[in-house]
Order: C-alpha cells, then sequence, then structure tokens
C-alpha cells in the first residue's frame, strides 16, 4: 500500500483520516483489504473513505457499476455526491450524481470548474439564469471551446425568447387596447397589420396569451 500511495508521508495521512482527500487526488485504486489494512477496526464501506471509494469505483474488485448507481440514488449524503462529481471512474456515476444538484449557481460552478468536459456540459444544460450563462461563456472563453460556444448559444436562444415573448405581450397589449372608431380611423387601418404581426408569431406564443389576444380581438370585431 505504501509503494501505490507514493510514500509513507500519505500513507500516515490516510491512518490519520485523511484518506479520501489523498486516495482521490492521487488517482488510487485501492483493494479492500488494503483499505482494511489502513482502519484495521472498521469495514470498507463502514467508514466515509471506504465507502466513497468504493461507490466511486476506486476500490479493486469492488460492486458493480449498475450496484453503485442504485447506492448513490439511496445515500442523501451530499458530501458523496460532491466526491463523485470530482472522482467517480465512470461517466455514468458522475452523471447520476449531477442529477442529485438542482442549485442553478452550483451547476454553474460545476460547468466552470469541474475537470470532465463532459459533466461540464452536462451542468451548462441544466443552467437558465442569464446571468451564470453569461459568466460561464465569459470564464469557458479561452479554457473549453465547446462549452464557450454552447454557452454562447444557450445565451443567445434566451435573449431571442425573451425578445419574442416581450415581443407578444406588445402585441396582445395593443389588441386589448384597440377599439372601433370606425372605417377610416387609424385602427381600423391598423387592425389589419396587426393581425398580420400576430400571425407571424403566435406559434410562439403561450396558450394564456392566445387566449387574451383571441378575445380582445373578438371584442374588437364585435365594435365594427
Amino acid at each position: 500500500l505504501t509503494q501505490r500511495l507514493g510514500d509513507a508521508t500519505v500513507l500516515d495521512q490516510v491512518r490519520l483520516g485523511h484518506a479520501e482527500d489523498e486516495v482521490a487526488g492521487r488517482g488510487v485504486d485501492l483493494t479492500a483489504a488494503e483499505v482494511r489494512h489502513v482502519h484495521p477496526r472498521r469495514r470498507v464501506g463502514d467508514d466515509v473513505v471506504g465507502r466513497h471509494a468504493e461507490v466511486a469505483g476506486k476500490v479493486a474488485d469492488g460492486p458493480t457499476l449498475a450496484s453503485r448507481l442504485e447506492r448513490l440514488r439511496g445515500d442523501p449524503d451530499a458530501n458523496l455526491v460532491e466526491f463523485l462529481l470530482q472522482q467517480a471512474v465512470e461517466p455514468e456515476l458522475r452523471l447520476a450524481a449531477l442529477e442529485r444538484i438542482d442549485l442553478e449557481p452550483t451547476l454553474a460552478d460545476i460547468a466552470t470548474q469541474n475537470s470532465y468536459p463532459d459533466l461540464r456540459l452536462a451542468a451548462l444544460e441544466r443552467v437558465h439564469d442569464p446571468e451564470l450563462l453569461d459568466r460561464i461563456a465569459r470564464q469557458s472563453r479561452n479554457r473549453d471551446k465547446r462549452l464557450h460556444r454552447r454557452a454562447r448559444e444557450r445565451l443567445d436562444a434566451l435573449h431571442t425568447e425573451q425578445a419574442r415573448a416581450l415581443s407578444l405581450e406588445r402585441l396582445c397589449v395593443e389588441m386589448e387596447c384597440l377599439n372601433w372608431d370606425g372605417e377610416s380611423g387609424l385602427n381600423a387601418g391598423r387592425f389589419p397589420k396587426l393581425e398580420q404581426e400576430w400571425r407571424e408569431q403566435e406559434i410562439a406564443a403561450s396558450p394564456e396569451l392566445q387566449a387574451r389576444y383571441t378575445q380582445a380581438r373578438s371584442r374588437f370585431l364585435a365594435e365594427r
């Protein structure tokens, strides 16, 4: 074990209870017997070091991926999730750990700081806040071209969606405020143009906006 960890100092740290950081940081693959040697009074899985390493797939001859995924789903330990995001051997396990993260600021941190490109990209896809997307785009500009490009795409799409929503709201409000003012009135001339603008964009309108516009249109026509 001393040889596999690199030096006696690291082994001492393991014995003092710092194994998780040292073992994970150096990518050490321990056998069950070696973990028991480090903690002779504990079973693998009974202590944090052994349990985290075992679920991460760092213990030789350990449980299958399927069983470790099942253990992750039933374990509420946030420290285990954080450990797996950085140290899990299989990408499936890292992605499963990512699913346990709900806070967008945390997802943004993962997108900019995690060492695995696939995990960074998956975290990005779950960020919707424009300020966080902008931060990811800026911080990844010279570090991860794929992530930067996708963040810019997401941000541009969000801006386009917001602009479209504002445009639809404007058209709806305008129709609601439109009153019949005679065949030669300004509103009579505006109505067909308003109708054309709405038809060009209504596919993106929410059911609520569509109902509001239809009601306002019917009222205007009834006034004629």
